[in-house]
């Protein structure tokens, strides 16, 4: 099939112009001119129409492909479990935010217990899931800026670890995105 663009019609139409602006002379007659012009817009017309047609039905195509993948729920393997792993690492960050709060609320005693428990879960499941690297990389804090607006040392180190590793995991999330 002729894969016709509509800077090729632009670029058809100006050679045409040029061509024929050359060829027409002031001895031939107007009507000849306009003539021409109603050709070659009939031509930039016909041509934009097919490319119209075209392009609406490849969007046509690709929407039945969506609506027949939709209604079979068939999603290829890796994007299931790409959606698993997202939905899995979502939930521990929403948990790990929630022990954020919790850190941070110097007037109530720290869950360290819980603190502790939530890091090496979220560290076995990216182990899993990425590799060893990965969960290497939850405990690296290089390029964060943390800001951990408590008094006492100890819970500071403990908040601050809690944030590196939900800034890491929002880091992940973000990249298992469909």
């Amino acid at each position: 099939m002729l894969d016709i663009s509509l800077a090729g019609i632009l670029a058809i139409a100006t050679i045409v112009l040029a061509y024929l602006g050359v060829r027409v002379s002031a001895n031939q007659s107007q009507t000849t001119l306009i003539w021409t012009f109603i050709v070659l817009g009939a031509l930039i017309v016909a041509l934009t129409t097919i490319q119209a047609y075209r392009n609406y039905s490849m969007q046509s195509t690709i929407i039945e492909q969506l609506r027949i993948i939709r209604t079979q729920g068939e999603l290829p393997p890796e994007v299931k479990q790409r959606r698993e792993t997202r939905e899995r690492l979502m939930g521990m960050l929403r948990i790990g935010d929630s022990l954020d709060t919790r850190c941070l609320a110097e007037a109530m005693p720290a869950p360290e217990k819980e603190i502790r428990q939530w890091i090496t879960d979220v560290e076995r499941l990216v182990g899993l899931r990425f590799g060893t690297e990965y969960a290497a990389r939850l405990r690296d804090g290089a390029g964060l800026r943390l800001v951990v607006p408590v008094t006492d040392d100890n819970r500071a180190d403990l908040c601050a670890q809690l944030k590196i590793r939900t800034a890491r995991l929002d880091e992940f999330i973000a990249k298992l995105r469909d």
